[in-house]
């Protein structure tokens, strides 16, 4: 790496490392065990292990130099403590501090530094240095501040650092660190500051730890830490800081941290914990920022945080707790950030809320009630950041907001709020409004607030939408159709034969007239970010996955103009942002809910689990019901759970794509374009066409059957062929049976009229003829109230019918033997069924069981 040339006279002044008189190749031979030292009586091999330890660090060979031992006047430069012995007839010197902090040094950490034995510091902080942490690091025994962080540090940590009996400091934070803890750290009983956090370390963490009995501060976060929290670490009562947020801790909180009475932070946030939280937490009088935000706390949130008097912030977003949010909460006058969300009890705020120290505070899907009260704009004046989204908040936004001069993010999204929006909201950085229930909107050009100088102008409607406009798109349809596909955040693209509709607006609100909108509600906790979020920078391979759409909270997609009907949604999701080591991004958890119609069908859905990895697609199916009266809507929602602040803020719901299919057949009352082709022919040979339908069906000339009547009740009858039009020209819709000769259909004659017409098909053999012939002279003969009653036939050419009275209830056959594997409603007790056979019997009537078709008629 190349040195700018003030940083080099700079070394020259500095960097005094070599003898200014003789070379470390002199010996003295003075006396036995005699060493080489250097004009400033420095061994010569800490000086020649010294300067190969600065090459390695990517800094040239440094000069001769006229004092070796001189203290650093730059913390940006380069640092050689000496620590010199003068009580004894030969000054010694050692080299004892090594401080390189933030000098964006490229290179590997030599080996060679196991050579400077009295070291008691080493800080290469800040820097660009790759490769492994040496394993001879552990024979530096003296050395009480080890400082590695922020570099590219990989591989494992090596347990030879656990023989640093010395050590009071060890920073290893921010780097690419694998594997497991090393048990043997629990040997550095001298240990006060302890930091491993941001890496990408797994397992458990060792319960040795809890032996480290004078250690203030233990971070462990945003690793890949699993297994439950040692109860160990209890014993570790000097400790004032402990962080363990972002891993995959599971399990419930230990009671035994309630004996931790020092404890100041605990950041227990964006693990899997579960349970409630230990009534033995009442002890952590000394709290000052609690965090169990993002992970599966139950029960209610416990009354004794409120007498957590010195409490500053307080997370407890993304939780499963029940009942209400203590009152005394809001009498903590220090309290300067309060997260909640998901409180399923009816809430609503104090009359008298004394947060006047409030920062951020979100109380989003809190059930909250009632109105905004006047004391949040009038006596909280630190106020930027205010959340009050998804409840049941009624009234005005109050007047008084308007005195919060630094209140920049407002978002009151989802509630029940009506009146008029004041015009002062357009200045606000974030104002979200929508779904509420405002009598106005603002529509109003203003010049852009972060860029006052710029006469680009900006429309802002922060109402927008609600549901009525949403309900008014729904209804403005100029047509139907049975589909719908969306790449989300991507342009418009054909994939397996279906065009995908291009999607790649960045306003919080979007909608194609008569097809489909979306709608982006809520901000992020954290604005550290500055991703869009129609962001597209993916390493998928499949086109559907290269873009995406993601929102803080809330992402909402809606269906126009779909036909009545079932359908099935298909969602397309890969996890396309926490995906690289390289900014630990891959490190981050993204958990949200999805819903349909308003039904939750995924909870806390995380893309990577179910996909077995980064970047690789899901494609979940569901089915749902879309009406005539309202459109079909698909929710994405983060409800707190996951990453929260580390890596950036990017924890929002995404989706890549959607695709609504029918379930069933589309061209069911609707003409295609073949079908119209068609029609237009068939309506030009009309004519013909009938002629050779009628010739087909024996009805040209054929006035025997409009004017053979069928006596069907007494002084009424019909006609054979209306008695034919009531079939629908023997439809196979009418059809009621089948029989060995022919088939069964129901008429519907007029004046609610009904009859069975059997259309026979004539045998092709004589034993098959006598055999129709002897049935039809047995059902002419028999007459019986149980048995149905033949009206008529007829018989000429190919057309041969029967005609029967027609049974509402269907045939005793069905009732007696068919009941429990049919629809009918015909139900006999064992009683009726006993007096039909004892009937039967008495009056010699016998049934002869046949086919179906002949058992009814």
């Amino acid at each position: 790496m190349a040195v700018p040339f003030f940083l080099s006279v700079l070394l020259l002044l500095l960097l005094l490392l070599l003898c200014q008189h003789g070379s470390c190749a002199e010996d003295s031979s003075s006396s036995e065990g005699s060493h080489c030292y250097t004009a400033e009586r420095l061994p010569c091999a800490e000086v020649d292990a010294l300067q190969t330890i600065i090459v390695k660090l990517g800094l040239p060979e440094p000069l001769t130099s006229r004092n070796y031992c001189s203290k650093s006047i730059d913390d940006r430069s380069i640092s050689f403590d000496c620590d010199c012995n003068e009580n004894t007839t030969i000054r010694s010197c050692h080299i004892t501090s090594l401080v390189t902090y933030r000098m964006r040094l490229s290179g590997q950490i030599d080996e060679r530094l196991s050579e400077l034995t009295h070291l008691n510091k080493i800080d290469l902080s800040s820097n660009q240095l790759y490769g492994t942490i040496p394993e001879s690091l552990g024979k530096l025994t003296q050395l009480q501040t080890l400082n590695l962080g922020y570099n590219q540090l990989s591989r494992k940590i090596p347990p030879a650092l656990g023989n640093l009996k010395a050590l009071e400091t060890l920073d290893l934070s921010n780097n690419q660190l694998h594997g497991t803890i090393p048990e043997s750290l629990g040997k550095l009983t001298r240990l006060k500051t302890l930091y491993l956090q941001t890496n990408f370390l797994n397992d458990s963490i060792p319960s040795s730890l809890g032996n480290l009995k004078n250690l203030t501060t233990l971070s462990l976060s945003n690793n890949m830490l699993s297994g439950r929290i040692p109860k160990q670490l209890g014993n570790l009562l000097n400790l004032a800081s402990l962080s363990l947020d972002q891993n995959r801790l599971y399990g419930p909180l230990p009671q035994e941290l309630g004996k931790l009475s020092k404890l100041e932070q605990l950041y227990v946030d964006s693990n899997n914990l579960t349970k409630t939280v230990p009534k033995s937490f009442d002890n952590l009088k000394s709290m000052r920022r609690f965090s169990v935000a993002g992970n599966n706390l139950s029960g209610e949130i416990p009354p004794f945080i409120a007498n957590f008097t010195n409490l500053t912030d307080l997370y407890l977003v993304g939780n499963d707790f029940e009942g209400e949010l203590p009152r005394g909460i809001f009498n903590l006058s220090g309290l300067k950030i309060l997260l909640v969300s998901d409180l399923n009890t009816s809430l609503s705020f104090p009359e008298i809320g004394n947060l006047t120290n409030m920062y951020s505070l979100i109380l989003r899907n809190c059930s909250l009630t009632g109105g905004i009260p006047d004391y949040i704009g009038n006596n909280w004046t630190a106020l930027n950041y205010l959340d009050l989204s998804f409840n049941n908040l009624t009234g005005s936004i109050p007047q008084s907001l308007k005195n919060a001069t630094f209140l920049n993010r407002l978002v009151l999204t989802n509630n029940k709020l009506n009146g008029s929006i004041p015009r002062w909201i357009l200045e606000k950085d974030t104002a979200d409004l929508s779904y509420n229930n405002f009598t106005n909107f603002i529509q109003d050009n203003i010049t852009d607030p972060p860029h006052h100088d710029s006469t680009e102008v900006k429309t802002l409607d922060p109402g927008k939408p609600d549901m009525d406009s949403i309900l008014a798109l729904s209804k403005n349809c100029t047509s139907k159709h049975h589909s719908l596909f969306i790449n989300c955040g991507g342009a418009r693209i054909n994939v397996e034969g279906n065009t995908y509709d291009e999607d790649i607006s960045t306003a919080s609100f979007f909608s194609v007239p008569g097809t489909w909108a979306y709608s982006c509600s809520g901000d992020y906790i954290f604005r550290t970010s500055t991703l869009r979020e129609s962001d597209k920078n993916t390493t998928c391979q499949e086109s559907l996955y290269k873009t995406i759409r993601f929102c803080p909270v809330s992402l909402k997609y809606y269906g126009f103009c779909l036909r009545k009907g079932n359908y099935t949604v298909e969602l397309h999701f890969a996890e396309t942002i926490y995906t690289r080591d390289e900014d630990y991004s891959s490190l981050g958890t993204r958990i949200f809910d999805v819903y349909i119609q308003g039904k939750r069908i995924l909870t806390d859905l995380n893309i990577i689990e179910m996909a077995k990895g980064p970047n690789v697609e899901w494609k979940p199916k569901f089915t749902t019901i879309v009406d005539d009266d309202n459109p079909l809507e698909i929710h994405f929602f983060w409800a707190g759970k996951g990453s929260l602040g580390d890596p950036a803020p990017l924890n929002g719901p995404l989706v890549s794509a959607i695709s609504v299919t029918p379930n069933f057949d589309v061209n069911d009352g609707k003409l295609s374009a073949s079908q119209i082709a068609g029609i237009t022919i068939g309506c030009a040979f009309a004519p013909l066409l009938l002629f050779l339908f009628a010739w087909q069906m024996g009805l040209l000339g054929n006035r025997e059957l409009r004017e053979k009547q069928i006596e069907v009740q007494q002084n009424r009858s019909f006609t054979l062929q209306q008695i034919i039009d009531g079939t629908k020209n023997f439809s196979s819709k009418m059809e009621i049976g089948r029989g060995r000769f022919g088939v069964v259909y129901k008429a519907n004659l007029p004046d609610q009229i009904k009859l069975a017409v059997k259309k026979i098909s004539p045998p092709s053999e004589q034993r098959e003829k006598d055999e129709l012939k002897s049935e039809i002279g047995n059902l002419i003969s028999l007459s019986h109230e149980n048995l149905v009653q033949l009206l008529g036939g007829y018989s000429n050419k190919d057309l041969h019918l029967l005609i029967y009275e027609y049974m509402e209830t269907g045939s005793l056959h069905k009732a007696l033997f068919e009941q429990r594997h049919t629809s009918t409603e015909t139900e006999l007790s064992w009683s009726a069924r006993y007096d039909i056979c004892q009937q039967f019997t008495t009056r010699k009537i016998h049934l002869q069981p046949s086919k179906q078709g002949d058992r009814e008629y």
